[in-house]
């Protein structure tokens, strides 16, 4: 009897470590050091020549290495908690327009995403917990970023987690919709250099169409990420400011299009 327990408790934690061991991103598990995850690479994890920066400062971007979601290739990065332990990975994509091929790349592994959440014209798409018992969360933003993270489920505090990453994508957000706040303005002064009042009318036109613009889901579809291409090259001017008001109609139009050949 002594003989069949001490074989059935051999058995069950030799399930528990396999199941330990399964959690975590490709050659990682969760809660490995630096150390353990540059020799898990075979020295393909190296320290980044400029590491991310978050909110919170008990989050640090130690190692980086080269990536891949199905065929788009992409860096990881991996990111360590205060104590030096592996905590997310974040996998960023370079061309932004990629992000439709790693969607159908992760939902042809993990299956249909479980959510999807658009915040100022970003989609991201959830995928709550995989085979390996990760989270991963798909987020893009045309023309600005493409990129998945992956994390175990509840490994630290959920608020923590969402402040740091809502106060980083707040931070870019903010920068990039100045810059393109200011582009409107040249654009319009540019088509109206002497009349004000024109100028006033078409910042005005081309915030709202801006605004109603990115909120078009480039990763719904191909379709979807080649419209977005084409009416985005389209609609810019010879300084390469774009037209807002046409980009936004041709957007419409293009959708419109397509649903009528489709049906």
């Amino acid at each position: 009897m002594k003989s069949v327990i001490a074989l059935t408790a051999g058995v069950a934690v030799s399930l528990l470590l396999a199941t330990t061991a399964s959690a975590g991103w490709e050659y990682t598990d969760w809660g490995m050091s630096p150390d353990q995850v540059g020799t898990a690479s075979k020295g393909s994890a190296k320290k980044p020549a400029k590491a991310d920066t978050y909110d919170n400062a008990n989050i640090r971007h130690l190692l980086s290495a080269p990536a891949a979601i199905g065929k788009i290739k992409g860096t990881a990065k991996f990111n360590f908690s205060k104590d030096s332990k592996l905590d997310t990975v974040k996998l960023d994509f370079p061309r932004t327009g990629d992000c439709q091929a790693v969607r159908k790349a992760l939902t042809a592994e993990h299956g249909k995403p479980e959510g999807k959440d658009e915040k100022t014209g970003s989609s991201n798409y959830v995928w709550a917990n995989t085979k390996q018992g990760n989270r991963i969360v798909l987020s893009s933003y045309p023309k600005v970023w493409c990129f998945a993270q992956v994390s175990a489920p509840g490994y630290r505090p959920k608020e923590d987690n969402e402040k740091s990453g809502s106060k980083a994508v707040d931070a870019i957000m903010g920068d990039f919709h100045a810059n393109q706040r200011s582009e409107i303005k040249d654009f319009c002064a540019g088509q109206w250099p002497t009349d004000f009042v024109m100028q006033k009318h078409c910042i005005d036109e081309n915030n709202v169409a801006r605004n109603k613009a990115q909120k078009f889901d480039t990763m719904k579809s191909k379709d979807n990420t080649v419209i977005w291409a084409q009416c985005s090259m389209q609609w810019k001017d010879k300084a390469d400011r774009t037209d807002w008001v046409m980009m936004s109609h041709c957007l419409d139009e293009q959708s419109a299009a397509l649903k009528a050949i489709r049906n």
